[in-house]
C-alpha cells in the first residue's frame, strides 16, 4: 500500500525512525514505517495520524504527558486524533481502539496499524464520521493547523453537542481537547 490518493493530503517532512521504536512495533510494512516517521494527514486534515515530521503532530509529544490506561495488559498509545477531538489508540496487544467524543465511548477499530491505514487510506470515511460534516468542511478543515481541533459547547457527548458542532465551532489546540475529553470521560 502506497501513502498517496485523493485522501492523503501532506506527508511531514522525514525524521528519524523514533516513533517505530515508541509504539514497540516489531515488523511494519514500508507504509507503516513511513507513517510513523513522517506523520500524515488524512481525509483533507480531518484525520491526523502521528509521527516525528517537524510539522505534523508529534507521536512523542502526544504519549510524554502520560498514556491511557484502557485495560491490565497495560497503557495505549496515542497514535492520531480527528479534528472533533476523537482519538485513535493502540493497545498492548496490537488492537486500535476509537475513542468517540460524540459519546466518550471506546469502539474496537482494527487488529493492527497497518490494518487502521489500510482503513484511513481506503476505507469509508464518510460513513465513518456521517452526521459531523458540516457545508465546506474539506477547504474549512484544509485551513486548521494540524495542532489544532474544533471544540463546541456544550461538547460533542452533551445534549445539544452535535447541533452546537455543526453550527458552533471553535478552533482550540489538539492537545488541550484531548485533556478535556480525557477528563470528561474519567468523571
Amino acid at each position: 500500500m502506497e501513502l498517496s490518493g485523493p485522501h492523503v493530503v501532506r506527508v511531514g517532512a522525514a525524521g528519524a525512525a523514533p516513533s517505530a521504536t515508541l509504539l514497540e512495533i516489531g515488523e511494519i510494512s514500508k507504509a507503516a514505517a513511513s507513517a510513523c516517521r513522517r506523520g500524515v494527514l488524512l481525509d483533507h486534515g480531518w484525520v491526523r495520524l502521528f509521527g516525528d515530521g517537524d510539522d505534523l503532530p508529534s507521536l512523542s509529544a502526544w504519549n510524554a504527558s502520560g498514556r491511557l490506561q484502557l485495560s491490565d495488559a497495560g497503557p495505549s498509545f496515542y497514535i492520531a486524533n480527528d479534528v472533533m477531538g476523537g482519538l485513535f489508540l493502540l493497545n498492548p496487544a496490537g488492537d486500535i481502539t476509537y475513542l468517540s467524543p460524540d459519546g466518550l465511548e471506546l469502539e474496537e477499530l482494527t487488529s493492527s496499524f497497518e490494518e487502521l491505514l489500510e482503513l484511513l487510506l481506503s476505507g469509508d470515511l464518510e460513513t465513518f464520521y456521517d452526521g459531523y460534516r458540516f457545508p465546506n468542511w474539506q477547504q474549512i478543515v484544509r485551513e486548521l493547523s494540524p495542532h489544532e481541533s474544533y471544540f463546541c459547547y456544550p461538547p460533542l457527548w452533551a445534549e445539544g453537542g452535535e447541533e452546537a458542532f455543526l453550527e458552533k465551532r471553535e478552533v482550540v489546540p489538539a492537545l488541550e481537547l484531548r485533556s478535556f475529553v480525557l477528563e470528561a470521560l474519567s468523571e
